[in-house]
């Protein structure tokens, strides 16, 4: 994914993962700020096109991480 098609994600909501982390994790959009999965302050948004090169983005599916289903 692009950093606009991220960027973009994140702006209607979704949340965004990368291929380096394990499969639980993620990060979405609080604000200006990217928030990881607990809660916590990861970078700012502006931040996030310079980390972009690192790993595969791809947007995060709620079920990814789970290895059980609803």
């Amino acid at each position: 994914m692009t950093f606009n098609e991220a960027r973009a994600a994140l702006a209607i909501g979704c949340k965004i993962t990368n291929s380096r982390w394990s499969p639980d994790k993620y990060v979405y959009l609080k604000e200006s700020m990217l928030i990881n999965e607990s809660g916590t302050p990861f970078i700012p948004l502006n931040s996030l096109e310079h980390i972009m090169f690192l790993g595969h983005w791809e947007i995060y599916h709620e079920n990814q991480g789970s290895n059980t289903s609803s």
